[in-house]
């Protein structure tokens, strides 16, 4: 994983919970408490189409749609099983590499002789 797709992770994930949040002030989480949403930018519209499709965004008619929270919660749980392991792999890879580029420097005494 390089740092665009850090980043671009770190925003898609920061626009999820903004979405979430728009759905929960207006404690739309129910057919009958169902919201209009218009998504704003391209990144909002990405990943709102994705909550649709994984199921945490239910449309109700109209243009109106409320958040399903067991269904988020769950894809929540099924990316973090996902991306927590990538994540401690790729902070192994970031400890051991540099261990290969390592070289034995000798110590220079007070008295000017190598040891």
């Amino acid at each position: 994983m390089n740092l665009q797709t850090a980043i671009a992770t770190g925003l898609a994930e920061r626009t999820r919970r903004a979405i979430a949040a728009v759905f929960l002030a207006q404690h739309a989480i129910g057919r009958e408490d169902a919201v209009a949403f218009i998504p704003r930018t391209p990144a909002e519209t990405r990943e709102f189409d994705r909550l649709r499709s994984a199921g945490a965004i239910h449309d109700a008619g109209a243009g109106t749609y409320w958040l399903d929270r067991p269904a988020l919660h769950a894809d929540n749980e099924a990316r973090q099983r996902v991306l927590i392991p990538l994540a401690v792999i790729l902070l192994l890879l970031a400890a051991i590499i540099p261990l290969f580029f390592y070289k034995d420097v000798p110590m220079i005494s007070v008295s000017g002789v190598a040891r």
